[in-house]
C-alpha cells in the first residue's frame, strides 16, 4: 500500500511552523502552490523574496529541509528557483559545515 500524498493544508502547516517565521522577518513569504497525486508539492515565494538573488539557498537550506523524510512527499519545487538538486544538496552540506566553523578574524 503506497503513502496518500500529504495535502495542501499540511504542507502549508509544515511551512508555518519551520520556515515562514524566518521569511516573513525579511518581508517575503512562501506559498504551496499545489501538491500532486505523485506526492510533488510546489511552493512560490512571495513579498520581498520575489527579487532576492538568494532564493536558491533559502530554498536549498530551509525549505527543502523542512519537508525531508515527510510520509507522502516526493518533492519540493519551487518555479521561481532553476538551481539543481546538487547544486541545492551542495549549498545546504556547505552552509552546516560553515556554522561549525570559526569566524575568520580580519586586521
Amino acid at each position: 500500500m503506497s503513502v496518500q500524498p500529504i495535502t495542501i493544508a499540511e504542507a502549508e502547516e509544515i511551512l508555518g511552523r519551520t520556515v515562514r517565521p524566518a521569511i516573513r522577518g525579511h518581508a517575503g513569504d512562501i506559498h504551496v502552490v499545489s501538491v500532486n497525486d505523485q506526492g510533488d508539492v510546489t511552493v512560490e515565494f512571495s513579498g520581498a523574496c520575489q527579487a532576492c538573488p538568494l532564493r536558491p539557498v533559502t530554498f536549498g537550506t530551509a525549505i527543502q529541509p523542512a519537508f525531508d523524510g515527510v510520509p507522502g512527499v516526493r518533492s519540493i519545487l519551487c518555479e521561481s528557483v532553476r538551481v539543481s538538486s546538487y547544486a541545492t544538496r551542495r549549498i545546504a552540506e556547505l552552509m552546516r559545515s560553515s556554522a561549525s566553523m570559526p569566524l575568520l578574524k580580519r586586521e
